[in-house]
């Protein structure tokens, strides 16, 4: 029997590779699986964002206002010996120029969000009862000023998803090698998107699952 050929093409941007990276927190997807493989496992976490939103017209103003609550919330949360808080990002609109005119106006409403994050550790515990905790941690917060504050969705996060790259990329390859098996030992296995970033979608109220977002095409001769 002819050896069989599995090609697997990786094309890895600087400082990518299969090395865990520490300290990423990934929020799960809706999205269904599209490939064969991946891997299932309790969430780390249930999160929740807060986005901090000002209107003021002044955009110093507005600026000003938005640091201060943000500053406010995660000093608030932090005093939960429950709970997490990242910082996520800031979208601060410019002041700019009215239609047809050189006068100067106030942009529109800026942003900040920060995610809160309750880890997922009691045998029982879901994403329901995570919401519940959430929902009493945040209906209390009160920033001063205008701030209007709203609320995302809840769903749950894993950290670090990168680190599980390396077992994901085995038990694609045992897939590969499972199917060309099937066909006899003929033809070659082409792996590609193997270097895409791994992706979290929600199972259920506790778990989630990762995969590649890879392709895997035959090439018989």
């Amino acid at each position: 029997m002819r050896p069989w050929l599995i090609t697997i093409l990786f094309f890895l941007l600087p400082g990518q590779g299969f090395a865990a990276v520490k300290g990423i927190l990934v929020l799960s997807s809706e999205a269904d699986r599209q490939v064969s493989v991946g891997l299932s496992q309790r969430a780390d976490y249930v999160v929740q964002t807060v986005t901090l939103i000002s209107e003021k017209r002044d955009s110093v103003q507005r600026y000003k206002e938005i640091a201060e609550a943000k500053r406010y919330v995660l000093g608030e949360l932090s005093q939960s010996t429950m709970l997490s808080v990242y910082e996520g990002p800031a979208y601060l609109s410019p002041a700019g120029k009215g239609f047809l005119s050189s006068r100067v106006t106030g942009g529109g409403p800026s942003r900040a969000t920060v995610h809160v994050l309750l880890a997922i550790t009691g045998g029982n515990q879901s994403i329901f009862e995570g919401a519940r905790e959430l929902h009493e941690a945040i209906k209390g917060l009160k920033p001063a000023g205008d701030i209007r504050l709203e609320q995302s969705s809840v769903r749950l996060a894993v950290e670090s998803p990168e680190q599980y790259r390396g077992r994901l990329a085995e038990m694609i390859y045992e897939d590969a090698a499972r199917m060309r098996e099937r066909m006899g030992g003929k033809g070659r296995i082409v792996l590609t998107g193997l270097q895409s970033p791994v992706q979290v979608r929600q199972i259920d109220d506790t778990r989630v699952e990762m995969y590649l977002d890879y392709s895997l095409s035959v090439e018989v001769p």
